[in-house]
């Protein structure tokens, strides 16, 4: 798995980039679901800078070694790799096709 975090102060918006390598899928299609701990408690997740301008992308690359190679060069050329194929479907991706899941405190 990939991740980066951009906290970008211009625009005032925190972008969290996650990608899904080709083990992390098998994994998950076993039920074993992978988790991005806070740096504080040692895991990898940087802090948001700008949590009322949050952003998740999540993507899947199969053979992410030009990727990693990517990430290692630095720059915007990871972010703009990610985004290459990246198609707004308003009737899938819209605001009225989420389900948002509430959880009840049996408290």
């Amino acid at each position: 798995m990939l991740v980066t975090m951009v906290n970008d102060s211009f625009t005032k918006r925190s972008v969290l980039y996650v990608v899904i390598e080709k083990d992390n899928l098998e994994r998950m299609e076993k039920a074993d679901p992978f988790t991005l701990e806070a740096v504080r408690e040692g895991g990898v997740m940087p802090p948001i800078e700008f949590p009322d301008n949050f952003n998740l992308l999540i993507a899947y690359e199969p053979n992410s070694e030009e990727l990693q190679e990517m990430a290692r060069r630095g720059g915007f050329e990871f972010m703009r790799y990610l985004e290459r194929g990246r198609v707004w479907k308003p009737e899938v991706d819209g605001v009225a096709n989420v389900q948002r899941i509430t959880r009840d405190d049996p408290k």
